[in-house]
């Protein structure tokens, strides 16, 4: 179902782009304070970092011999905003809070789509143009 929605083959709203809506729902802001150390699964991968975002690293902790799909999602910061120039963004995050609800998220994508691995990194602090302020990866059989 995940596959037929992305690849624009059913006319159900884009269950993708209601994930990454909740994603960034669940790292906006909070006032500064601590980053926490990423929580990681057997099965899921979530991260909220200061540092750029790597799509190789979500791919391969998605990526199982026995999944023949993978799926993922870049969400940039692109150079305008209602026809204003835009050179950065900045993105604050609770970390510990973000994290759990995007766990939360990745479980209910497992059971409704069928995913089998998952990874959610959101990035915090300043984001440039062109920069990745988050990566969605799924792995299903």
């Amino acid at each position: 179902e995940l596959c037929m929605s992305l690849c624009g083959q059913s006319d159900q709203p884009d269950p993708l782009a209601r994930l990454v809506r909740r994603i960034f729902a669940a790292a906006l802001p909070r006032r500064n304070r601590k980053m926490a150390a990423a929580v990681e699964t057997e099965l899921d991968l979530c991260r909220v970092q200061s540092e750029p975002l790597s799509h190789d690293e979500a791919v391969a902790f998605v990526t199982s011999g026995d999944c023949g799909a993978i799926s993922t999602f870049l969400g940039t910061t692109r150079n305008n905003f209602d026809g204003r120039p835009v050179r950065t963004l900045m993105y604050e995050a609770y970390a510990p809070m973000a994290e759990s609800k995007m766990r939360e998220i990745l479980r209910e994508a497992r059971r409704a789509y069928g995913v089998k691995k998952a990874c959610a990194l959101h990035r915090v602090g300043e984001v440039p143009v062109g920069e990745a302020s988050v990566i969605l990866a799924f792995a299903s059989p």
